[in-house]
């Protein structure tokens, strides 16, 4: 009741929250692996090969958001929606009409920069300054499109490529941007500030720093944690069709897998906001990590079909809570005034381990590791990880200004 309540008060901007993060599902590695197979066909690259220059783009799109994401703070909130739209629409024309390496790496950039980077970086971002009191909320809502995006666009997008080809799925998906997104950002704005102000900002005594960042223990607790569910699953995710060889698991089963992620994702963004906003994000941090753990570690040692769909959920249940809590503990943690800056800082950060693990995945995979032995490492990893993040709670060097 108190989320829909919420939602009917504030309907227009949780929309846009929602519609931003919904096709930010055309930069994810969820979508673009499906892509992978005829792109890797049409360049003659091996899979190491490709997920070099799949990282190579991830990393350009890194760096340019955390140039270029600070900008939330200072520009028109609806200028800055349109124009990473029409960058993700032209990223998609791009890859579509391309044969060659360049035009797919430049192609692979715009849709890791707008789509994976600019458009959740927005949704999260306003939704964390522009809220306060219900902020746990807001950012759950607005989380939802990324499980909206992940039940349809996979199967929709599957679809258009068994009855078409990649090209047409790609020039399918750049018509969508063009005629729902861009026009849903100026009437869902319409009515918003330009400039969305916290009325905390005035309270925060915070000057932004990043030397002052980098010299503080709890900016690299935070990184660790918060890189580890992207950079695993991003991975994980992008060698899910050799996952799947490996298993034994046929490709339908494993897209139909990808409806039980995207409603797990949605259970855990739903129940996000009611623990942050009673809790905080901070006391939360190091437990939304815990069923990803325990999601992996199946993989380690069976290959039953329902592994898929229970691992699949597991992750997509970490998901959901792991967006709100860590969008709340960025804005308790260092206020709201300088929060998109911080946020494209982390954010960037976050984008950058995902170049890093298909080219891990990949290698490993080349040289002959099975999926079991890697999803062993990663259990590992993950439960060292949630072990460090319980040092965020002894921090008190920073204001957490707590939603109530």
């Amino acid at each position: 009741m108190d989320y829909i309540l919420f939602f009917k008060d504030n309907k227009r901007f949780i929309t846009f929250g929602i519609m931003m993060t919904f096709f930010s599902s055309f930069g994810q590695t969820f979508l673009i692996s499906l892509y992978v197979p005829n792109l890797i066909a049409m360049l003659g690259l091996s899979n190491a090969m490709f997920g070099g220059l799949y990282a190579g783009a991830t990393i350009f799109g890194a760096l340019s958001l955390m140039y270029f994401g600070r900008m939330i703070d200072t520009v028109s909130l609806r200028k800055f929606s349109v124009v990473t739209a029409v960058i993700l629409l032209v990223s998609c024309l791009v890859i579509a009409f391309s044969g060659n390496l360049a035009g797919v790496a430049i192609g692979l950039f715009g849709l890791r920069f707008a789509g994976q980077g600019l458009l959740g970086h927005i949704a999260l971002t306003s939704m964390s300054r522009y809220y306060e009191e219900n902020r746990g909320k807001a950012l759950s809502l607005s989380v939802l499109g990324f499980s909206i995006g992940e039940a349809i666009f996979p199967v929709t997008i599957g679809f258009v490529i068994g009855l078409y080809d990649w090209r047409t799925a790609l020039i399918f998906s750049a018509v969508l941007i063009g005629i729902i997104l861009i026009p849903l950002i100026y009437w869902l704005l319409s009515k918003v500030p330009d400039k969305i102000e916290n009325k905390n900002d005035e309270q925060d005594t915070q000057k932004f720093s990043y030397i002052e960042i980098l010299s503080k223990r709890r900016f690299y607790i935070i990184t660790i944690n918060t890189i580890m569910l992207p950079f695993m699953l991003t991975g994980l995710l992008f060698y899910q069709l050799i996952l799947a060889e490996q298993k034994g698991w046929t490709l339908e089963w494993m897209a139909t897998c990808f409806i039980g992620f995207a409603v797990a994702r949605t259970l855990g963004s739903i129940a996000a906001g009611p623990l942050v906003d009673r809790f905080s994000g901070v006391q939360l941090f190091p437990l939304y990590l815990i069923p990803f753990a325990g999601g992996v570690s199946l993989l380690v040692f069976f290959s039953h079909p329902y592994i898929a769909m229970i691992y699949l959920s597991l992750a997509g249940f970490a998901m959901g809570l792991s967006q709100s809590i860590k969008g709340a503990v960025l804005a308790e943690v260092y206020g709201t005034r300088y929060i998109g800056t911080i946020r494209s800082m982390y954010t960037a950060i976050g984008v950058l381990s995902t170049a890093v693990s298909p080219v891990l995945i990949g290698w490993m995979l080349d040289s002959g590791w099975r999926f079991a032995s890697i999803s062993l490492i990663a259990v590992l990893i993950v439960i060292g990880v949630i072990m460090l993040s319980f040092l965020l709670k002894t921090e008190k060097d920073y204001v957490i200004i707590p939603s109530q």
